[in-house]
């Protein structure tokens, strides 16, 4: 699902997604999606010894498509 990050001063980190990951292909599930994404994201925080103050980005090709805050991935 991600090819790579970015860490900014401790509060921020930019995940890049792999491009053959489809965000919209199940879009009646959207709370399962929610779900799937969440997890992963924090599948890969932990793989990577990644931590974060405040918002994790999701980019696509060099552009910001979407973020998490921390307190979402803690709930």
């Amino acid at each position: 699902m991600f090819n790579g990050f970015r860490v900014l001063n401790k509060n921020y980190i930019y995940l890049f997604l792999d491009n053959k990951y489809e965000f919209a292909s199940d879009i009646n599930t959207r709370r399962k999606k929610e779900n799937t994404i969440i997890s992963e994201c924090k599948n890969y925080l932990i793989g990577h010894n990644l931590s974060f103050n405040d918002k994790l980005y999701f980019v696509s090709n060099g552009v910001v498509i979407g973020y998490i805050t921390k307190d979402k991935l803690t709930e």
